[in-house]
Parts: structure tokens; sequence; C-alpha cells
């Protein structure tokens, strides 16, 4: 008799005797979408220039693409984050980072 292990982790990943499956669907994608939708709003109440504004939209477009694919792009993400990091000029856009930063992490792992 064979004996064969399947295991879960927090990360989304299963494993089976010779193969193994990512399983992304209990990624938390409802709370992603609802912090990227209320940084883009701040982002709007900040004092950045328009250019600024503009920049860090679409670092939340970008890792809002990027998570929503099968496959995403790790050092796209990375990127992006960093530069809304960057673009952060006040307490509520960095509150919103800090809430961010734990689906970040586990999106670049």
């Amino acid at each position: 008799m064979e004996n064969n292990y399947v295991g879960t982790n927090n990360g989304g990943i299963v494993g089976g005797l010779g193969n193994i499956v990512n399983n992304f669907g209990s990624f938390p994608q409802n709370e992603l979408r609802a912090l990227l939708s209320e940084l883009r709003s701040e982002v709007e109440q900040t004092n950045l220039s328009k250019e600024q504004k503009q920049e860090a939209q679409e670092y939340i477009e970008t890792i809002e693409e990027e998570a929503a694919k099968e496959k995403p792009k790790k050092s796209i993400i990375k990127l992006a984050f960093d530069g809304l990091k960057r673009a952060a000029t006040n307490d509520k856009f960095l509150k919103l980072l800090e809430k961010l930063t734990p689906i970040i992490v586990a999106l670049i792992k």
C-alpha cells in the first residue's frame, strides 16, 4: 500500500505525492480590494502633486491587477508597494499601508 501525504497551510499550498498545487482561493481578495479602494480615496485627499497622485494611483492599479492574476509577478507587486510607501504623506495613508502590508507580504512570498 502506498502512503500519500496531502497537507495545506495558510499560504495556499497543497502538496501530494510528487505534486504541488497552488490554491489561493482563500486569499483575502475582498480585503485587498477594500483597502486599495480606501487608499485610492486617500491619495486624492493628500497634498501630493497631480503627477505624484497619478503615479500613486498607477501603483494601486498595478497591485490590484497583479493580485488578480493566476500567477502574479511578485517583483512588480513589490515595486508598486514600495512606490506607495514613498508616496505616503499622512497618518491615514500610513495606517492603510500598515493594514495592507500583511496581504502584500503574502502575495510576494
